[in-house]
């Protein structure tokens, strides 16, 4: 179960790292096409946007690793303490007094 979140998470990693590959090229193409001026606030926009999707995306890892140690405690709890409950209770030795 957990290889086949890794292999999820790990998927769904690669395809962000490509989608942003192709976005910043759309983007790179669009930023040649204005002029300085216009360049500069269209580049403001997209920081802000980049911000917005490492925030995000830090607030999304976070989630998954609460959800994988939740799961991991949840399907994988402490082995119980052996001490009988006898042990806790019974009387102290007595002395021997001699």
């Amino acid at each position: 179960m957990l290889s086949s979140i890794l292999i999820a998470v790990v998927i769904m990693a690669v395809g962000a790292r490509v989608a942003d590959a192709v976005r910043l090229r759309q983007e790179e193409a669009i930023l040649h096409k204005l002029s300085v001026q216009d360049a500069h606030g269209y580049y403001q926009i997209l920081r802000r946007r980049a911000r917005r999707v490492r925030i995000l995306r830090a607030v999304t890892l976070a989630s998954l690793a609460f959800a994988l140690f939740a799961a991991r405690r949840r399907l994988f709890p402490p082995p119980p303490d052996h001490k009988s409950p006898a042990a806790d209770h019974a009387p102290a030795p007595a002395s021997l007094g001699l």
